[in-house]
């Protein structure tokens, strides 16, 4: 992440907001610098607010197994297990800077702490406490970059797809919800964070004529630990990963000011994983100054992160007595067996999913006051990794290397793991707008669609949905001097709205054809409904004081619609905030 240093700004900006929701905040940032070598820069946070929560009739947050609707004999949901919606954040990050001739050394420590609620394919994690530390060195040079970063994680607190089917067990044994140790069980199912996360990159740059170089390696050192509470750590066993790059990209003027060739490569190492390369191609070439066509091939994949190669959580008992549900990752492979031993399936252990995109685009300027940005794309997906209940104990049942897979204590036990789910091609359309009446008005749109052209399943029946909206629409105004004052300065207001069409989504718990349903049948193809939201700010600035006051309404109509099945109705929130800036701090 670039920040700007103490030579690029320096001062003293504090920034104070408060609005519904219980919200405060406070963001600071201090910056200075000492005979033009030495520079410091000290940023940070203060916020607290409370979440927005889930709504009961929904029927979406009382986290059943996967591809189960809940029905009236579940009574126990989210809000009935979790001891408030606080969220918040403490963050804090101080920086030393040198300057040594050409070259810059920078240092860096930053610390963190939050609360908040955290969506999965799962359900939701109740999240308090999450500290995350990093500490960075750097060296740059007009031609030379690098940089070392260690990052701490200790995160922890429950994952609510477990208390609630631990609530709801004892609830059905008889007890009532006063009569539970509900602290007891969220301690009982409590998951630690500890991960470890070691960069380092190394890169060079440079022109030669018309050729611009940039090359680099770099090189990163995974070291989960959840000491068994959600990976499969719990006996030691060692599920780190090492991942080893390089890539290099040649930009060439082939014709200055007219035709530009890029190519670009990146080979990626991984302990666990086979290697990949990635290349990358691109003409860019201008007809007239301010009007210019692109055409681009890129291939990019993306590796199954450690909780896709070893999650390990059993839900104990959440269809009856001694018949459970385990979300397991997938390094090795499941053979699906019926009762009678004969193999009904097999499932490869998860590989990389791959992805070759084509993209042709325009990008013009109409004089000053329009400038339109439009882009076509066609995708290749190879092996993309999704989540799917592959066993469910009782008709198919799920062995790792000629084990049964069970969670312990239990007669049954249902499998949910990571799988490559085969081809699937894509289409999409984006479409960005600019206008400028004057140098006061103007206005700005966008449209973003996408398409699911063909799909491929060579591991299960499933149809997976692309799990986002196929059209997304945004659009507003601004209005800057609205009058003239010799107290307040560059007074503006503006309008935001973005509207999305309705979608299929499936991922894991989440799963719009189930959740959703209301007549029964599960088969029907159900959608998150469209959604329109506006959004208004306006502010001013106090002459000569270095202060400025701004107010903001987001979703004014109240939509209580969701951008994403599992999160909670936002209804309207509002804001308002002072900034004081100060620029100086130069010795």
């Amino acid at each position: 992440m670039t920040t700007k240093d103490p030579w690029d700004q320096s001062g003293v900006a504090v920034e104070a907001r408060a609005g519904n929701q219980s919200l405060r905040d406070i963001n600071y940032r201090i910056a200075g610098t000492v005979n033009d070598n030495f520079g410091y820069k000290v940023t940070g946070q203060y916020m607290q607010a409370v979440d927005f929560k889930p709504q009961r009739e929904d029927s979406l947050h009382f986290y059943q197994a996967a591809g189960t609707k809940p029905t009236a004999a579940n009574t126990v949901f989210e809000t009935d297990v979790v001891e408030d919606y606080d969220v918040g954040a403490t963050k804090i990050n101080g920086s030393l800077y040198y300057k040594l001739g050409d070259w810059k050394v920078s240092g860096t420590y930053g610390w963190s702490s939050t609360d908040q609620f955290s969506l999965t394919g799962n359900g939701r994690n109740r999240i308090e406490d999450w500290q995350v530390d990093y500490q960075t060195f750097q060296v740059s040079h007009a031609n030379w970059f690098a940089q070392v970063t260690r990052t701490g994680n200790k995160a922890g607190s429950y994952q609510l797809n477990q208390v609630v089917p631990a609530v709801q067990a004892m609830v059905d044994a008889g007890m009532s919800l006063d009569q539970i140790d509900i602290e007891s069980i969220r301690e009982s199912v409590a998951f630690i964070d500890d991960t470890e996360i070691y960069d380092s990159e190394l890169q060079y740059n440079d022109q030669f004529g018309d050729l611009n170089v940039v090359a680099g390696v770099n090189y990163r050192n995974y070291l989960p630990e959840s000491q068994g509470t959600y990976l499969e750590d719990g006996q030691g066993q060692d599920i780190s990963r090492e991942l080893f790059g390089g890539y290099a990209q040649l930009d060439y003027d082939v014709v200055p000011d007219k035709l530009q060739l890029v190519a670009a490569a990146r080979v990626d190492a991984n302990t666990d994983y086979d290697t990949q390369f990635s290349p990358k191609g691109s003409v860019v070439y201008t007809a007239v100054p301010g009007h210019n066509i692109r055409a681009t091939y890129n291939r990019a994949f993306t590796t199954p992160t450690i909780l896709q190669s070893h999650a390990y959580i059993p839900v104990p008992d959440l269809f009856a007595p001694g018949y459970s549900f385990l979300i397991r990752g997938n390094t090795e492979g499941y053979t699906i067996e019926d009762p009678s031993g004969n193999v009904v399936n097999t499932i490869d252990p998860t590989s990389p999913e791959e992805v070759n995109s084509m993209e042709l685009g325009y990008k013009g300027a109409f004089g000053e006051k329009l400038f339109i940005d439009v882009v076509g794309y066609y995708s290749w997906y190879r092996n993309f990794i999704g989540t799917d209940v592959v066993a469910d104990g009782i008709n198919t049942i799920a062995y790792r290397n000629g084990e049964q897979v069970m969670v312990e204590g239990s007669a049954l036990t249902a499998l949910q793991t990571y799988i490559n789910f085969g081809e699937a091609e894509v289409q999409g359309f984006d479409l960005g707008l600019n206008y400028y009446f004057n140098d006061q008005y103007s206005l700005n749109a966008s449209m973003s669609t996408i398409k699911l052209v063909d799909f491929t399943n060579e591991t299960t029946d499933a149809q997976l949905p692309l799990n986002t909206p196929p059209l997304k629409i945004k659009g507003g105004f601004t209005a800057k001097q609205l009058f003239e004052s010799d107290a307040l300065q560059n007074p503006f207001i503006k309008i935001n709205g973005r509207w999305q069409d309705s979608y299929q989504f499936l991922g894991g718990y989440w799963n719009t054809n189930v959740l959703l349903d209301d007549n029964g049948d599960l088969t029907d193809k159900e959608e998150l409904p469209s959604k329109f939201e506006l959004d208004l700010s306006l502010g001013f600035d106090v002459m000569d004081t270095g202060l400025a006051l701004q107010a903001s309404v987001n979703n004014v109509f109240d939509t209580e619609k969701v951008d994403q099945l599992g999160t909670p109705p936002m209804g309207r929130t509002f804001w308002i905030s002072l900034k004081y800036n100060f620029e100086g701090l130069r010795l």
